[in-house]
C-alpha cells in the first residue's frame, strides 16, 4: 500500500504534505516560518513609550508565523468507558488546535465480523466528524488485528502509514502492527514484504525531509518500553530491531515520538529525544491518578521557534464557557435529591439481618434513569447487587436492599456496604442531558455508649490504659480527596471512647504504611487524625450541613473541630490545628507507633455540660484519617460518612452517656 497521496476535495488528488499545508495555511491565514519579525502590540499615541512607566512587561507577544498548536488523543478502547472519548472531542474543539493526531486503538475490533467492524468505525467517525479541524488516524492493535480488519482499514482509510508537513514540521505516522513481534497477537496479515515496504517508506520520507525544523513520529506501540532484555548492546537490549532502525534514521534531527498502547503515562529521554507514552482517552484504566500514570487526558503541543512545548491536559480540567451553574445547577441538584433513605437503626449491640429501604421521587421535569450497584463489604453482605428504575416526572418508587452479617457481629465492628448511584436525566428544552453520581454508605446505626473509664487516663498518646479498642474502621465509609484507598495498611483505625467525672477521653490507633509529617503543616494537609465533637442538643446535633455554615451560624466553639499529627521525628512534639478555638482544658497527644501512630484526646465534661445546659447526655463524633502518601496524593478516610460532606447521614456517630453502674471497658 504505497501511501503517497490523499484525496482533498471531491475531484483531485494532491500530495498529502502539500495539500495539508495549503489547507491549514488557508485556515489560519498565515504564511512564512519562524524567524520572521515577532508580532507586536500597537499602542495609541497617548500611551507611554520608551523608558516611561507602563502597566505591562513587554509589547512583543508570543506569536509568530511558524507557531501552531496540535492535540494528540490516546487510546479509546480495550474495554472503553462510554462517553469519555466523545467528551474529549468536545473539549478539543474548545481548545481550537490546528490539527488532531491519534496514537491508535480507536475501535474495540478483534473480530472478523464485517458488520460489527463497520458499525464500530461508523461510531468513531461520527465522533471525529464533530471536530472543527483535521484528524489523523493511527493504526493500533484494536484497529488492525487480522486480515479482515486490515481490509476494512484499507477500504475506509487507504494507507496505514503516511507523512505530511506543516509549517516546516514533519509528521510521520507509522503502523506499529506491521513490526515483527508487535504485542497483541493475531498478526497473520503482517507479512515481511509489507513491513519492508513500510521501512523503505519511512527511510525515504526522513531522507526527503532531512532539513525540517522538527519531526514528530506517531505510532501505537512504544517499542522502546517493550524490550525483552535479550540483546547484547546495553540500553537497547531486546528492543524491536525494526524500531531500532527507525531510531537510527531519526538520530541527528530534532524529533519527538508519541505512542499509546500501555494505558499508562511514561516519559523518557532516549538518546536525548523525548519518547512519550500517553495514558488514556477513555480506554481501560484503573484511573489511580498521576502518580501511577493512570488518567484520561490529551496532549497539547505548541510548536515554537525553539521546539515543542508539551502540556498534558486532564479531561476533568477542561471546561467550556457554559459551566453547570444557574438552570443546569438547579437541575443537577434536583437530580441528586431523587434518592432518600433512613438508615437501619438497631437497639441491640449485635446485628444479624435487616432491610434498608430507599425512596425515589423524581421532582424534575424530565424522565430520569436511576441505576444502582451495591458493593458488599467483608462482613456485611447485600442483595440484590444491582437494580435500575426509570421514573417519569413526578413518579415515585420504593426499593429495598437486604443486609446480612455473615457472622453476628457488634455494630462497632461492621464495615459499610456502598451503593453507587448513577442518575441520568433526559435533556430539557434548550439544555443538555445531565448525569449525576453519588455513593451511599450503608451500615446499621445505633447510639453508642460512652463507658466509664476504668482508671485515670494519662493523655500521652500511649494507649496502655486501653486494653481493647471497641470500634473498627478498617474499611472506610467514605474516601475523599485526590488519591485512593489501597486497603487497611494504607489507612485505617481502631478507637474507643470513655469518660470519668472530668473528661471524655478518645483513643485512636491509626495504621499508616507511609508517614509524611512536617512541623509546620496542619494535620488536615498531611498525615493525621481529623476529629470533631458536636455537643449541641438535637435537632442541631443530628442535622448535616457544611462545616463553614455551622461555624458561621453557631460560632467557632460551638463544636470542637481539630486534628492531630504525630511528631515529624520520634520524640518530637505532636502537630495540632485550630488550638485557639479549643474549649478550655482540652488536651491532646500523638506518638509514632510501629505501624503508624496513636492519638489521645481529653475533652472537658464542663464543655459538654455548658453546651447542653445541664448534665451532658450525648454528643456526635466525626472521625477521619488524613493520608498523604505523596506530595500530590492527599486522601481522607472516614469511619462514618463525613458529616460535613454530601454523603452525610443524619445522626451518625452519636455517643450517649452510659447508664450508672455499667461495666468499664
Amino acid at each position: 500500500m504505497p501511501p503517497m497521496a490523499a484525496r482533498i476535495g471531491p475531484h483531485r488528488a494532491i500530495s498529502l504534505a502539500a495539500g495539508l499545508a495549503a489547507l491549514l495555511a488557508l485556515a489560519t491565514g498565515c504564511g512564512g516560518l519562524a524567524g520572521s519579525e515577532p508580532a507586536r502590540i500597537q499602542l495609541p499615541h497617548q500611551a507611554p513609550h520608551g523608558d516611561s512607566p507602563a502597566p505591562w512587561t513587554s509589547l512583543d507577544v508570543r506569536d509568530d508565523p511558524g507557531r501552531f498548536h496540535f492535540v494528540v488523543l490516546s487510546d479509546r478502547t480495550g474495554a472503553h468507558r462510554p462517553g469519555v472519548y466523545e467528551s474529549a472531542i468536545e473539549k478539543v474543539n474548545l481548545l481550537q488546535p490546528a490539527l488532531v493526531m491519534s496514537v491508535g486503538d480507536q475501535i474495540e475490533g478483534y473480530t472478523e465480523d464485517e458488520a460489527r467492524l463497520d458499525a464500530e468505525w461508523l461510531e468513531i467517525e461520527s465522533f471525529v466528524k464533530r471536530l472543527d479541524m483535521p484528524y489523523f488516524y493511527t493504526a493500533g492493535n484494536h484497529d488492525m488485528g487480522n486480515r479482515v480488519m486490515l481490509r476494512a482499514w484499507s477500504e475506509r482509510f487507504g494507507p496505514s502509514y503516511y507523512h505530511f508537513t506543516y509549517k516546516d514540521v514533519l509528521f510521520l505516522v507509522l503502523n506499529s502492527e506491521l513490526f515483527p513481534g508487535a504485542a497483541g497477537g493475531g498478526r497473520d496479515f503482517a507479512t515481511p514484504d509489507e513491513q519492508a515496504r513500510q521501512m523503505a517508506y519511512v527511510e525515504a520520507a526522513l531522507r526527503e525531509h532531512r532539513d525540517v525544523r522538527w519531526t514528530f513520529v506517531f505510532l501505537h506501540q512504544p517499542f522502546w518500553e517493550m524490550g525483552t532484555g535479550e540483546g547484547e548492546d546495553g540500553e537497547d537490549s531486546g528492543v524491536n530491531p525494526d524500531w531500532r532502525r527507525v531510531e537510527a534514521w531519526l538520530e541527528g534531527r530534532p524529533h519527538t515520538v508519541f505512542a499509546g498502547h500501555l494505558h499508562r503515562y511514561h516519559h523518557e529521554e532516549r538518546h536525548g529525544h523525548d519518547r512519550i507514552t500517553l495514558a488514556t482517552t477513555g480506554g481501560a484504566s484503573a484511573l489511580r491518578g498521576i502518580e501511577y500514570g493512570e488518567f484520561d487526558h490529551v496532549a497539547w503541543v505548541t510548536m515554537t521557534e525553539r521546539g515543542p512545548v508539551i502540556a498534558n491536559l486532564l479531561l476533568d480540567g477542561i471546561r467550556g464557557k457554559r459551566l453547570p451553574v444557574g438552570r443546569d445547577a438547579a437541575q443537577r441538584a434536583a437530580l441528586r435529591d431523587i434518592v432518600d433513605f433512613e438508615p437501619i437503626r438497631t437497639e441491640g449491640s449485635v446485628f444479624r439481618t435487616g432491610t434498608q429501604g430507599f425512596s425515589l421521587r423524581n421532582e424534575t421535569t424530565q424522565p430520569v434513569t436511576v441505576t444502582a450497584r451495591v458493593e458488599s463489604s467483608g462482613n456485611l453482605k447485600a442483595s440484590p447487587p444491582a437494580f435500575e428504575r426509570v421514573l417519569g416526572p413526578g413518579e415515585s418508587a420504593e426499593l429495598d436492599v437486604r443486609l446480612a452479617a455473615e457472622d453476628a457481629l457488634p455494630v462497632e465492628e461492621l464495615a459499610p456496604v456502598r451503593v453507587r448511584w448513577t442518575l441520568r436525566s433526559e435533556a430539557a428544552a434548550g439544555g443538555a442531558r445531565i448525569r449525576s453520581e453519588r455513593r451511599t454508605p450503608l451500615v446499621p446505626q445505633r447510639a453508642f455508649p460512652v463507658r466509664p473509664a476504668r482508671a485515670p487516663i494519662a493523655v500521652d498518646g500511649r494507649l496502655d490504659e486501653w486494653p481493647r479498642l471497641r470500634f473498627a474502621g478498617e474499611s472506610p465509609a467514605e474516601v475523599r480527596g485526590n488519591g485512593f484507598w489501597d486497603g487497611p495498611a494504607d489507612g485505617s483505625l481502631r478507637f474507643d471512647v470513655a469518660a470519668d467525672a472530668e473528661f471524655v477521653y478518645f483513643a485512636i490507633d491509626v495504621t499508616d504504611d507511609v508517614l509524611r509529617v512536617y512541623p509546620d503543616v496542619l494535620p488536615v494537609n498531611q498525615d493525621g487524625v481529623l476529629f470533631s465533637v458536636d455537643p449541641r442538643p438535637d435537632p442541631e446535633r443530628s442535622a448535616n450541613g457544611s462545616l463553614r455554615e455551622t461555624v458561621v451560624r453557631y460560632g467557632p466553639r460551638a463544636i470542637v473541630f481539630t486534628g492531630f499529627s504525630p511528631p515529624p521525628e520520634e520524640g518530637g512534639e505532636r502537630v495540632a490545628m485550630f488550638e485557639k478555638f479549643w474549649p478550655d482544658g482540652l488536651r491532646g497527644a500523638a506518638v509514632r507507633t510501629t505501624g503508624g501512630y496513636a492519638v489521645e484526646v481529653a475533652l472537658p465534661v464542663a464543655y459538654l455540660d455548658a453546651a447542653q445546659q445541664g448534665r451532658w447526655e450525648a454528643f456526635r463524633l466525626n472521625l477521619g484519617v488524613a493520608d498523604a502518601d505523596a506530595p500530590d496524593d492527599h486522601t481522607n478516610f472516614w469511619w462514618r460518612p463525613d458529616r460535613f460532606s454530601e454523603n452525610a447521614i443524619p445522626g451518625t456517630g452519636t455517643f450517649v452517656r452510659e447508664p450508672r453502674g455499667s461495666p468499664a471497658p
